[in-house]
């Protein structure tokens, strides 16, 4: 059997605290921790550096592509089957190339297709279609499809000529012999070149 006074004086003594650990152990502890800190930025700065060398490339890329490569060396005027012409629907060649507004040694990405088609086709209506194409790496091809006239349609401004596409070929005082003639409506717009179309009745 303990004896009493033994047991009260293990009641009465102080719990012991912890284990402290040692500065040296704490210090190691702390430099593990700046280990990983460090090498998590130089992760993120690898990363960065990377990307901006990417943006580099990309960029020094797209600069030789619109300054030194891709260069125009030919422009030619071809009907739609590939066979390069000197004139179509009366007009030359180097009128149609005149009026295309591109320059050898440009780049051939410096002009849009879609707008250099529209104002083709305006000032040049007697060609029903005309599709500007750029074949690489150097090439400009204008496709030119000659218009047939095919109607003829009586306006307030005068009578209208019109391929089988309703393209506005003419507008003249005299009616076009030998055309289909059109009835019903006034033609929105006379003006060479454009598509026939027709006012909204009130």
């Amino acid at each position: 059997r303990q004896h009493p006074a033994a047991s009260q004086n293990q009641r009465l003594r102080p719990a012991q605290s912890a284990p402290q650990q040692s500065p040296a152990r704490r210090e190691q502890r702390k430099k593990r921790k700046v280990t990983r800190a460090t090498l998590r930025r130089r992760r993120i700065l690898r990363r960065l550096t990377a990307f901006a060398m990417l943006l580099c490339v990309i960029g020094a890329g797209i600069y030789l592509t619109m300054t030194m490569l891709f260069k125009i060396g030919t422009i030619q005027v071809q009907t739609e089957d590939g066979t390069v012409v000197q004139e179509a629907g009366g007009y030359s060649s180097s009128e149609i190339i005149q009026a295309l507004g591109v320059a050898p040694e440009e780049n051939i990405f410096s002009f849009d297709p879609g707008e250099k088609e529209a104002a083709l086709e305006r000032q040049f209506p007697l060609l029903e279609s005309i599709r500007v194409v750029r074949d690489y790496p150097n090439t400009v091809v204008v496709q030119v499809t000659e218009a047939v006239p095919a109607y003829a349609m009586q306006t307030q401004s005068g009578w209208l000529t019109l391929s089988d596409q309703f393209k506005i070929l003419a507008c003249g005082s005299a009616q076009p012999e030998g055309l289909k003639t059109l009835y019903g409506g006034e033609a929105k717009t006379t003006a060479p070149g454009e598509q026939l179309s027709f006012a909204a009745e009130d």
